[in-house]
């Protein structure tokens, strides 16, 4: 952003910010130009820093004269704006502004008046119901704006003229402060201040008429919860907008018809607004941040009270002021669309900056990707696609190249956002970019329209992320000729699979009722033939995680525990082939749960198998969608459950595995993810057949109990999965696991799926080269695609209507 702020003032643009008009031609240094009033401005301010320099006998260099150097001194005085709670960035801010503007002999310009500290998301936007145009408080606010006028017309040629900006900004502080004090009390009123046993309207009308809201005659009450005021609104710097930068909002009528910034730019934190406990006490008391579950850790919180009452204070207080500035956030008004759920200040960054931003002006912001595609981002985002304000949405993936302390599969991106005056008719978008010069390829860069939006995610028209034009032209191929799963706009037609979404057990909040084998072993349980704990009437069942599920793998992997990593202490294990080879073979969880709990949670959903899949996912994974059946254990919200309504449908349960298993829809998911969560809404998009499609015959045979026999014997490799394969129609033993054998069935498959979804050969081909991470593994097992190979071979035999055709390698 500094760059691109330094590489602006070096231009004619700066000139036009300024509303002059820009030279029609080129004109030498020092050059006086009557007839733009800008030019003869710089040309005044040149002269008056040549008399400072010679009065104090200061050597002039001319390179540091020129008319580029004394526009950055002007734009950074009269354009710029800028709000950091952290004071010491606003002092940095103005150190950097400082050195990129320095002119020798000149001094340093004045920059108070438009570089704030406080929270720019805490504080009221609109100040009318405070300063009421034609109140006697609108005439101060005049007065207040005249001296910030002042301040920003003067050149800061001389240090006089920065003395005056000084003196000019502290009467405006004056003039404003008792209105500053008053927004403030009206702020802290709702929420922040506990209002009971004081009279809130009698004590606000201290501040009418530029009081300041103290007398001599306050009741002691009165007295300590003005002073409450006052220390909350310091704690959490409330800061409001229009109090603090009015030029950008009013003019000498009122407020402005253009009111706004004319761009709004920055980084925004990307981090949740709830306090985190693993991250506040990392450093504070390791012990409660490596605690094995969250209903441990509260214990050991509450436990603080007494063993140490100052930390305990600490982060009653932290947790206090994280809860309040949330609600504030949910119920304010300020943030309709991304102010829900569970915050991220990222999000409600980017909701403030649109409302700052003028009718005919731009936001540009640097965020997670997710801003485009995740669930609490949703309603936002359909709302800048179609009303058309989006111009620009430019994502990259990390690599550690841009940020070396951020996982190398991070993704963020540069999203602009015009004024409500000025829709796009259609936005310029790259995604997955690593290098800037990588978009001046017109293959990674291309345009989304509204419409465009409105076909690929019908349900929320959130951004679908393209690494090239040709991805983005194919998934238009494919949506055109597949329906997506379930069309929210249909409710009589739009589930054909009727199925609903759900979760089990929350990580989190329901980690009271998680065990590890130690502490039921401790507790005098014991593990029974059916690898549950037993202790008189009391079971405890396996808690499954995604973490341990791979595609049609029920036993992928145990979950293994490293206490000193305090953020991801389970790892998966791989199963090894010897243990898939057994049947009775059952992977070990980190965690068990009362199998009490697990059957109040199943309810009317309570079967011998559930189809789930992992939720913790990546476009830059080796597959995206990973979707196993398993069996009736329980289940973390990483799991993300599928429950059929119906018998019939669940009896065709193969047909849709197969097809979300694909390698064609898996293409379309990686169009889909934004960050590393494959959310149900997002799955609800995907374009997938409905069951009655399997009822047309392809090339002469019925699909249903080909794709059935397949799907069977790639999921039926244990025992504990038996009632999946009886209700499937299959009575027999376990399929042996064999991975020569499973990867035909698997190739076999998405051969049969690419022609379903209508996808030419070449295209297939395309499709299966966008998955590099399978390419590198049969690379080093094979030494080739085979993957690839097997696929367009049964692809072809497919296409000649050979079914059985069996394919070598």
């Amino acid at each position: 952003v500094a760059d691109r702020l330094i590489d602006f003032l070096n231009s004619d643009a700066a000139k036009n910010a300024l509303d002059c008009k820009a030279p029609d031609t080129v004109r030498k240094p020092n050059q006086v130009d009557p007839d733009n009033p800008i030019l003869d401005l710089i040309a005044r301010q040149r002269d008056a820093i040549v008399q400072e320099m010679e009065r104090q006998g200061v050597a002039i260099d001319e390179s540091k004269l020129t008319d580029n150097n004394l526009i950055k001194r002007m734009v950074m005085k009269r354009c710029l704006y800028g709000v950091d709670l952290n004071p010491t960035a606003v002092e940095l801010a103005k150190l950097s502004l400082w050195l990129h503007s320095f002119t020798l002999g000149a001094p340093l310009s004045f920059l108070d008046h438009h570089l704030h500290a406080g929270n720019s998301l805490i504080g009221f936007r609109d100040i009318s119901q405070v300063i009421a145009p034609g109140s006697n408080a609108y005439g101060q606010f005049q007065n207040f704006m005249s001296c910030l006028h002042r301040i920003s017309a003067r050149a800061d040629a001389t240090l006089a003229e920065v003395q005056r900006d000084r003196t000019d900004f502290d009467e405006s502080q004056i003039i404003i402060e008792p209105y500053r004090r008053r927004s403030n009390f009206r702020l802290a009123a709702r929420g922040f201040v506990d209002m009971k046993g004081v009279n809130e309207g009698a004590l606000e009308s201290r501040y009418q008429n530029g009081g300041n809201g103290r007398d001599d005659h306050l009741k002691d009450s009165e007295a300590e919860k003005l002073a409450e005021v006052e220390e909350t609104a310091a704690a959490h710097s409330f800061f409001h907008w229009e109090l603090e930068f009015p030029e950008a909002f009013y003019d000498r009528r009122g407020r402005s018809a253009n009111a706004g910034f004319d761009a709004v730019v920055g980084n925004p934190p990307w981090e949740r607004m709830k306090l985190q406990e693993i991250e506040f006490f990392a450093l504070r008391s390791p012990a409660i941040a490596a605690a094995p579950t969250a209903a441990k850790r509260r214990k050991m919180i509450a436990d603080l009270a007494e063993s140490d009452p100052e930390l305990y204070a600490e982060y009653e207080h932290a947790l206090r002021g994280s809860q309040l500035e949330m609600d504030y956030v949910r119920k304010s008004g300020g943030y309709p669309l991304l102010g829900r759920g569970d915050v991220n200040l990222y999000s409600i960054f980017v909701e403030r900056a649109i409302g700052l931003t003028g009718p005919h002006g731009r936001t540009g912001l640097l965020t997670p990707s997710g801003i485009a595609s995740d669930a609490g981002s949703q309603a936002f985002f359909r709302e800048i696609t179609k009303s058309g304000r989006l111009a620009e949405f430019i994502d990259f993936e990390n690599k550690k190249i841009h940020f070396p302390e951020v996982h190398a599969s991070f993704k963020f991106a540069v999203s602009i956002i015009a004024g409500s005056a000025a829709p796009q008719s259609e936005a310029q978008c790259a995604f997955f970019i690593h290098r800037l010069d990588e978009l001046d390829d017109p293959e990674r860069t291309f345009t989304l329209t509204p419409a465009d939006f409105a076909l690929l995610n019908p349900n929320t028209r959130t951004c679908p992320i393209f690494r090239t034009r040709t991805d983005a032209e194919l998934t238009r191929k494919i949506y055109q000729a597949v329906p997506i799963l379930i069309n929210d706009s249909d409710e009589q037609n739009g589930n054909p699979w009727r199925i609903r979404f759900y979760t089990m057990f929350h990580m989190t909040n329901d980690s009271e009722l998680f065990r590890t084998a130690q502490e039921l072993q401790d507790d005098g349980f014991w593990p029974g033939a059916d690898h549950a704990w037993h202790k008189g009437e009391e079971t405890y069942v396996r808690l499954y995680e995604g973490k341990m599920v791979q595609m049609f793998d029920h036993r992928a992997a145990r979950v293994v525990v490293d206490a000193t990593n305090l953020f991801r202490p389970g790892r998966p294990e791989p199963t090894t082939p010897e243990e898939k080879a057994d049947p009775e073979f059952r992977i070990r969880s980190h965690f068990w749960v009362p199998d009490e709990a697990v059957q109040a949670r199943w309810g009317e959903r309570s079967a011998e198998w559930h189809l789930g899949y992992k939720e913790i996912t990546a476009p830059t994974n080796e597959r995206t969608f990973i979707l196993a059946a398993l069996p009736p254990d329980s289940f973390n919200h990483k799991i993300l459950l599928i429950d059929f309504q119906d018998e019939e449908t669940r009896r065709q349960a193969c047909a849709l595995m197969a097809n979300l298993s694909s390698f064609a829809l898996d293409f379309v998911c990686r169009q889909k993810i934004g960050g590393q969560s494959l959310s149900y809404y997002l799955v609800k998009q995907l374009p997938v057949l409905p069951p009655q499609a399997y009822e047309k015959p392809f090339k002469g045979r019925d699909l249903r109990p080909w794709i059935r026999d397949r799907v069977v014997e790639l999921t039926y490799t244990a025992t504990d999965m038996q009632p999946f394969a009886e209700d499937m129609g299959y009575t027999g033993p376990p399929f042996i696991w064999n991975d020569q054998r499973r990867l035909h069935l698997r190739c076999q498959l998405d051969a049969l799926y690419f022609h379903l979804y209508g996808v030419p050969k070449t295209e297939v081909a395309y499709i299966l080269d966008t998955f590099p991470i399978v390419r590198q593994h049969d690379g080093k097992a094979h030494g080739t695609y085979r993957t690839k190979d097997l696929i367009l071979a049964y692809y072809a035999a497919y296409g000649a209507g050979d079914l059985e055709a069996g394919v070598g390698g």
